[in-house]
């Protein structure tokens, strides 16, 4: 606090109330600093204030909100202070027992970490040979995709793309050497394996594809959707609305690379015309050794909709 010019101005049971230095002598590292907000005709000094976790935790903290008040207010606020921290550290954000995981300290420099094990891989119930053996199975799998998409695709036709069940993250990790960006989907009813994604990092988020994702500011070229079906299925949700919500996220000649079981393969084939999706490749575990169980891989590009009019203007 001293380096960046803050002093103490209270200490809660879980809080610490730090007051900008405004009195104009304060250089340090940052140089002098304005600390002086106006609200009306009252000049407001800037009040910091900085949340440890439980008390086993003492010496970390989490930043929570910078909040104004007068130097008079300090002592008045800080037990509010001290309640809103408790609730942030133990309600919002609840920290690991393990600090040093935590801070995510252990991590290999990038890029080499997308494909070494994450301390905190333990965790999941994930050794790092189980890690090793998933990176490269979806190593194999990014390899047979691009090999379906080769006659459809060049090095600039897909930009932005989701993997809809990111599980450990391995699809993305797979793509490093491809132009990419990728958004890794985990699912917010299942092992909270974002931390993976982004201990490995990657970005994401979570999802129940049960319901709409929010896709500004962007939509994508490629969309990866393993087992997806199935999994919403078991929900008692809809596939339909699932086809309805992936074309809605899909640009114009963009793809969808689905793998899940044979029926569900079956499922997406009779709603392709009426969606204006065109099936591109198949392959099956006969084709595929990297197939498991009745997996079956299908994937569709998303066509132009075009009116009749369009079709005249074009000849």
């Amino acid at each position: 606090m001293k380096v960046m010019c803050w002093s103490t101005a209270g200490v809660g049971v879980a809080s610490q109330v730090g007051l900008e230095n405004f009195s104009g002598g304060c250089g340090g590292e940052y140089g002098v600093r304005s600390s002086m907000v106006v609200a009306g005709d009252l000049q407001l000094p800037l009040i910091f204030v900085k949340c440890s976790g439980r008390e086993h935790m003492q010496k970390r903290w989490r930043p929570s909100f910078v909040a104004s008040a007068a130097t008079g207010f300090v002592l008045m606020v800080r037990e509010l202070l001290s309640r809103t921290c408790n609730f942030i550290s133990n309600v919002l954000f609840p920290l690991a027992s393990d600090d040093h995981k935590t801070r995510g300290s252990g991590l290999a420099p990038w890029p080499a970490r997308l494909t070494s094990p994450p301390p905190r891989l333990a965790d999941f119930g994930y050794s790092s040979e189980m890690f090793g053996k998933d990176t490269e199975l979806w190593r194999r799998r990014v390899e047979s995709y691009w090999n379906l998409l080769s006659p459809k695709i060049s090095s600039d036709t897909l930009r932005n793309v989701m993997d809809m069940k990111a599980n450990l993250g391995s699809f993305a990790a797979a793509l490093k050497d491809k132009n990419v960006w990728v958004m890794n989907v985990i699912p917010e009813d299942g092992p909270k394996m974002l931390k993976i994604v982004y201990d490995r990092g990657l970005i994401g988020t979570t999802h129940n594809w049960c319901e709409a994702f929010s896709t500004y500011p962007r939509t994508y070229d490629l969309l990866h959707a393993w087992t997806v079906f199935s999994d919403i299925e078991k929900k008692g949700c809809s596939g339909e609305d699932l086809l309805l919500e992936m074309d809605r996220i899909l640009r114009p000649t963009g793809f969808i690379i689905i793998r899940d079981k044979q029926s569900v393969i079956e499922f997406v084939k009779k709603y392709l015309s009426a969606l204006h999706w065109e099936a591109v490749a198949t392959a099956d575990s006969t084709s595929n050794p990297d197939q498991e169980g009745d997996e079956v891989v299908l994937v569709v590009q998303k066509k132009l909709w075009l009116t009749s009019e369009s079709f005249r203007d074009t000849e």
